[in-house]
């Protein structure tokens, strides 16, 4: 009975692994007006695409 829970606990946490580590699904829209996106969304994106130019720091805790 061990073995069977351990087997199923096992199988459980690979495929919760695995559906957590998939990339999302890209999904098409037909609707144009969903398509076209507004002068402030746009303005965000540039903003986004010119801030990811910029190197990134990362900072590391280590103790001791």
């Amino acid at each position: 009975m061990k073995k069977l829970l351990c087997i199923v606990l096992c199988l459980t946490l690979t495929s919760s692994l695995l559906f957590a580590c998939a990339s999302p699904a890209v999904t098409e829209t037909t609707d144009t007006a969903a398509t076209e996106a507004p002068a402030s969304e746009a303005a965000a994106t540039e903003e986004l695409a010119a801030t990811a130019a910029e190197p990134v720091t990362i900072t590391i805790l280590r103790p001791g």
